[in-house]
């Protein structure tokens, strides 16, 4: 009953790993209480189960879920096998040599587990037996060194009925948020668009720039100090225009990138060239400071704050990431380690294919001015 109140107040999606917490809590409450438990869910190619449980080192709830490879190991497809049929419970019991194996691929093969092969194995039983319990989208998981009895099976049973609608209505605040998210896109992109189609004149770009930089901040895929550039192309040269804007206006405006070899500028290149609509890469701290350093001196980047240039050269992480078009690209660099989600890349194409049109009318506004000039002449 508390999971299913629990599960009922939750307003928000990322509330199921607290639902997941009291499920530990109320299983071990009723004497099931062993090395790890928790839920599993399936994604779509179901290859990857995302455990969200209780780390074993800790007996806390882990902050980020890590991926069982369900494909890899014969005890890994005998739970998936499981769970396409929709068993109601799969009881696998290992040997020592067994239980060494299937740990030592649990840490090493696991994605973000968060111990080393040796840590796990120090705290593992000799013999480990994996309880499993199925539910449309997954599967609740219990890891300890005795098998349950039929009553507690009985008992685990009831909590996955529980825990299938505490999943159902996550699904449902899921689907809620992610329409609420769109909203909120489309009309940051419509403020974009507006913004667009009321510029007159080619100095008014930089204010569809600020509009850009504003909706992309607001909407929480620019990842720091780094900022939005949105980039624009001469024809028969690799020298680049990037337009910017700062929150405090130290450093808004256009700069002349000049062309150079460096990897940054090479892949970043590669990538627009071979026709890619997305790109996102780490690149080594050599490589930051080396483009950074020449562009600093060489280009319009001279005119940076001091202040932010330092803040650049002292980073200990570079992530370019940019959406192309034809004419214009949005670029987002990054100095920390923060990775663009899948969300937060479609967000950044949606904005290149609408800045990408603001392009073109800044454009024809060029050849408009650059004939009213040649009349005057």
């Amino acid at each position: 009953e508390k999971v299913r109140s629990r599960s009922l107040a939750m307003q928000k999606s990322d509330e199921l790993r607290e639902v997941g917490t009291l499920l530990y809590n109320e299983l071990s409450k009723l004497g099931i209480e062993k090395l790890t438990s928790g839920y599993v869910l399936m994604d779509e190619e179901e290859k990857i189960g995302w455990s969200y449980g209780i780390n074993p080192k800790t007996g806390k709830i882990q902050e980020k879920p890590h991926g069982l490879r369900q494909t890899e190991t014969k005890v890994m497809k005998d739970i998936t096998t499981s769970w396409k049929k929709q068993e109601r419970q799969l009881v696998i019991k290992l040997d020592q040599k067994e239980t060494v194996k299937h740990q030592s691929f649990v840490a090493e093969r696991t994605i973000n587990f968060p111990m080393t092969k040796e840590e796990l194995l120090s705290i593992s039983p000799e013999r480990l037996v994996v309880h499993t319990f199925n539910f449309n989208q997954g599967y609740l998981i219990i890891v300890g060194s005795d098998a349950l009895t039929e009553k507690q099976q009985a008992t685990v049973t009831r909590f996955t009925v529980a825990f299938q609608q505490t999943y159902t209505r996550f699904l449902d605040l899921q689907k809620a948020e992610a329409q609420t998210r769109e909203a909120q896109i489309e009309m940051a992109l419509e403020k974009v668009r507006s913004r667009s189609l009321a510029m007159h004149t080619t100095n008014e770009l930089q204010e569809v720039v600020a509009v850009v930089a504003e909706k992309l901040k607001d909407l929480g895929v620019i990842f720091d100090a780094g900022g939005v550039i949105l980039c624009t192309y001469f024809q028969d040269t690799k020298d680049v225009l990037h337009w910017i804007a700062a929150d405090d206006f130290s450093y808004s405006g256009s700069y002349l990138v000049p062309y150079f070899e460096n990897p940054i500028f090479d892949e970043a290149w590669k990538s627009k060239i071979q026709g890619d609509t997305y790109f996102s890469k780490e690149f080594s701290i050599e490589d930051k400071n080396s483009f950074f350093e020449y562009a600093f001196e060489h280009s319009d980047y001279k005119h940076f704050p001091d202040e932010f240039k330092q803040h650049v050269l002292q980073a200990e992480h570079h992530r370019l990431t940019a959406a192309w078009s034809k004419n214009s690209a949005i670029l987002i660099p990054s100095f920390t380690e923060v990775v663009p989600s899948k969300s937060d890349a479609e967000i950044v194409k949606r904005f290149a294919k609408v800045f990408e049109q603001a392009y073109i009318r800044f454009m024809d506004l060029q050849k408009a001015e650059k004939r009213a000039r040649e009349s005057q002449i």
